[in-house]
Parts: structure tokens; C-alpha cells; sequence
């Protein structure tokens, strides 16, 4: 019998509610920004100058260092490029 997953990878490696909710988000974004270099097939040099990032920080984010960077800056990065990001929550009863 197998351990069934909440969907959240983070909560199932034992880290809190909130903590696991600001890695998943944190790592969706960051999925995001290597799409979007893949697709536009953007050098590092390239990507940083148009992302208004420095070639480290974006570094960070390619190779997956989710601690190296702050949902502010990934969300910087993301609206520098072009692409629009929203937040929403789920859960109120209205």
C-alpha cells in the first residue's frame, strides 16, 4: 500500500502548511521563467539584460535554487519579460 500525496510535495516532505505553499508557488514561477527562456531560446547574458536581473539570480532560478530567491523577485522578473501574473485564493465562502 502506497503513501497517497496531498499534491503538494513540499507539505508531503514535512515542511508546514504555509512554508509548503510558498515553496509550490515559488517553484511554479521558476518553472515558469526556464519556460519561457526555452521557448524564446534566450542566452543567460540575453535573458538577464531583458528580465532587468542579474545573470546570478537568474542562474539561481535555471538551476533550480528556490531558496536563492524571494517571490517578490520571481514575480519582478515575470512582469520585466512581458507575462502577466496573477494570485488567487481559494476557500472563502462568499
Amino acid at each position: 500500500m502506497g503513501i497517497q500525496s496531498t499534491g503538494n510535495v513540499f507539505l508531503d516532505l514535512g515542511f508546514s502548511p504555509a512554508e509548503s505553499q510558498t515553496l509550490l508557488i515559488k517553484s511554479q514561477l521558476m518553472h515558469t521563467i526556464k519556460r519561457f527562456l526555452e521557448d524564446k531560446q534566450l542566452s543567460l547574458p540575453e535573458a538577464a539584460k531583458l528580465m532587468a536581473v542579474s545573470k546570478t539570480g537568474l542562474r539561481y532560478i535555471v538551476q533550480g535554487k528556490i531558496n536563492q530567491v524571494t517571490l517578490e523577485e520571481l514575480i519582478g522578473i515575470l512582469v520585466q519579460a512581458g507575462l502577466n501574473v496573477k494570485v488567487s485564493v481559494t476557500g472563502l465562502n462568499s
